[in-house]
């Protein structure tokens, strides 16, 4: 949170764009006087740095930024927002030479933008997503500072909001035509695949009846290892279904039994804590997982397939939560 004495953003970017960006701007604050300015994305910053600064609506965006960051928008939509804005606003306003946005009249140019009257190459899509970001950004930042600030405030921060729309947004049927597209692209999308449902289905059911042997073995196993008190590590096996023809091996470990037997990669307090059971390693926070040893088949015994699983586990794709520990990189672990 914002010091109460402080009397300016505390970012790297206030003394970049001091000169460059409008002060009072980059000094606005939420309702807990805290600096907008200090909560906006890097990314964000570094976006509008290299690609709106020397934009005559580079104080507009900087509003936007600033007041969706005051209503708890996240990054990614800002950053849509910007990234939808400002190279469209670029183009037209190219097109007509305009060079200040107090000659860019929303009502004339935007309107022959969004009537195809300028880039006619331009998909429906594109004119539909900018409508309606200019139309949510002009609506949220006026009656943000109409709500949040006093009168006396209002007046200057009024020149950097965008200028409202006086034609209906129904008139244009690009919205209608780019709906029509994307649902067209969806249903072809659909239809690709519908002829593959049974297959999928069955690999689906395949996979999930894999998944809840290994479950129930696992737990099983956990049920022996509780009620005979057996030490870990401890190694089982079990056979999968005669259509797969495979046996997997398994060992069970639980976090004191793997640190215990894997001294080398740890420091000695957590030997330690391993050894007496403590913090981490108590009884309650304590987890039991399994190590996958190999999968062989039953007919000749010679190395299976094993779980349909097991490439994702070895390239991470499932997550990276043991990557600091050499000795798990050379293990399937789950």
């Amino acid at each position: 949170m914002t010091n109460a004495t402080q009397l300016r953003p505390a970012t790297e970017w206030y003394d970049k764009w001091l000169g460059k960006m409008d002060t009072k701007l980059m000094c606005l604050q939420n309702n807990r006087s805290e600096f907008l300015f200090d909560k906006v994305d890097e990314r964000i910053l570094n976006y509008l740095n290299n690609n709106c600064l020397n934009f005559d609506l580079k104080n507009h965006f900087l509003l936007i930024i600033l007041i969706d960051i005051a209503r708890k928008k996240d990054a990614r939509s800002i950053q849509r927002t910007i990234g939808t804005l400002s190279p469209r606003f670029k183009n037209i306003s190219t097109n007509f030479n305009i060079t200040r946005f107090s000659d860019f009249d929303v009502n004339v140019h935007l309107y022959a933008y969004l009537k195809s009257e300028i880039f006619p190459d331009d998909s429906n899509s594109k004119r539909s997503e900018l409508m309606s970001c200019y139309i949510g950004a002009e609506y949220s930042t006026k009656k943000w500072i109409h709500n949040n600030l006093s009168f006396e405030e209002q007046e200057h921060y009024k020149q950097f909001l965008l200028q409202p729309f006086l034609f209906d947004s129904r008139d244009f049927s690009f919205r209608k035509l780019a709906k029509e597209q994307a649902q067209t692209i969806r249903k072809d999308e659909t239809d690709a695949i519908v002829q593959m449902l049974p297959t999928i289905l069955a690999e689906a059911n395949l996979r999930w009846n894999q998944i809840k042997r290994l479950q129930d073995a696992l737990q099983q196993q956990i049920q022996e290892v509780e009620a005979k008190s057996l030490s870990l590590p401890f190694e089982f096996y079990y056979d999968e279904p005669e259509r797969i023809g495979e046996k997997f091996h398994f060992r069970l470990w639980d976090k004191p039994s793997f640190v215990l037997h894997h001294q080398t990669d740890f420091s000695e307090i957590v030997i330690k804590q391993a050894t007496q059971k403590k913090v981490t390693y108590s009884d309650e926070n304590n987890a039991y997982f399994l190590e996958f040893i190999r999968a062989e088949t039953i007919e000749d015994e010679t190395e299976g397939e094993g779980l349909w699983f097991n490439e994702l586990i070895e390239f991470n794709v499932l997550g990276d939560w043991y990557k600091n520990v050499d000795r798990l990189k050379n293990m399937s672990v789950f």
